[in-house]
Formats: structure tokens, C-alpha cells, sequence
């Protein structure tokens, strides 16, 4: 990917966002996404979902993952698809020993444990540092959730978030992939309707 629209200003959005998510205490997390994981749990869900593993403070996943293993939902997680930088790919994990660690410091699927799963999900959870209105967001840069979306535009897909993530417009770059749905601890907005 080539340089974005107002680079400086995105990195700047990254930092503030990053900082502020790691401002937070244990409990405002624990808190924050607890009540995230009720939005979703309340929703009509498919029944494969692809998850990301939370990392450096984002909205824990974890709460989700055990409550969808619980209803029986294949959940599936990435993993970085080394031979070719920027891709991923999705692998059903049934417990956390099918996890070892992987890219980035990122807990992924073992292979020897986890199936990969070639067909597409359902929903997919989106991670991110700053989501707006419009329903686009901001990541670390990498351009791998922004790769799989645009590859497969049938995947519904949520972005979960603090309160203080959601904005009212990012600088969006061309490649950025917009969501239908963003979920935080106070509200769910609908960006645009998902049909299977």
C-alpha cells in the first residue's frame, strides 16, 4: 500500500488512541468489554465467527470467544500468512492450548492444533484504533483486515471499540474498508445493513 491521505494526521490519531486505550485500568476494560460482549451476544449471529486476540489494550475478545464456544459457534482466528506479508489466514480454535505465539508478540493458531478453514466467515470481529461514523477505521497500518474485507466484501463485519474510539470522521485512505456494524460499551450503530 502506497502512502495515505493525511499520513501525519493518521499516525497522530494512532498515538492519541493508543494512549489513551492503555490509560486505561483492568477493571474499565474488563468493564468496557464485558458490556461490548453483551451487544454482540444480543445480536442475530452467525454460526462461524472469526475473532481477533486482543492485544495492548484493545476490547477483550475473550469474554466473546468463551461465550460463543458455550452456544456451539465455530470460532476461528488469525494467523499471518508469513510467505506473503500483509495476508492472513483464519484457523477454528476450540480452546486456548490451540494458541502459541506468533506474529507481532500476537497469540495465533498452532496449525498442529488448529485447523485452517478455507472458506470465508460469516462475521468477522474487527480490531482498531479509531473507528467513525461513516463505519471506517483505523489500524495499525499492516492492511491485513483491510486485504481480507476487500477480497471477500460478503463477510459481515464489526468493529469493536471504547466509547472515546468512536469519532465522527478519520481521514480515510483509498484501501480502507468500511464496516457495517460498531459495537463500544454504550451503544451499537448500524452503519449499513449485513445480508447473509
Amino acid at each position: 500500500m502506497s502512502c495515505a491521505p493525511n499520513a501525519s494526521l493518521r499516525q497522530q490519531i494512532r498515538q492519541t488512541m493508543r494512549a489513551r486505550r492503555l490509560a486505561l485500568t483492568a477493571a474499565e476494560r474488563q468493564t468496557a468489554s464485558q458490556a461490548v460482549c453483551q451487544r454482540l451476544l444480543a445480536l442475530a449471529l452467525p454460526d462461524t465467527i472469526a475473532v481477533y486476540l486482543p492485544i495492548h489494550g484493545e476490547v477483550d475478545t475473550w469474554p466473546i470467544v468463551h461465550a460463543l464456544w458455550h452456544r456451539g459457534t465455530r470460532v476461528l482466528a488469525p494467523r499471518c500468512r508469513h510467505a506473503c506479508p500483509g495476508a492472513m489466514d483464519w484457523h477454528r480454535i476450540s480452546s486456548p492450548a490451540d494458541l502459541s505465539p506468533g506474529s507481532f508478540r500476537i497469540p495465533e493458531p498452532d496449525p498442529n492444533h488448529a485447523p485452517q478453514i478455507t472458506e470465508p466467515p460469516e462475521l468477522v470481529l474487527v480490531p482498531g484504533l479509531a473507528f467513525d461514523r461513516a463505519g471506517f477505521r483505523l489500524g495499525y497500518g499492516g492492511g491485513y483486515y483491510d486485504r481480507y474485507l476487500a477480497a471477500h466484501p460478503q463477510v459481515w463485519r464489526i468493529g469493536l471499540a471504547y466509547d472515546f474510539q468512536l469519532v465522527d470522521a478519520l481521514p480515510a485512505a483509498p484501501w480502507d474498508e468500511p464496516l457495517h456494524t460498531i459495537l463500544t460499551p454504550s451503544f451499537t450503530l448500524e452503519i449499513r445493513p449485513w445480508h447473509p
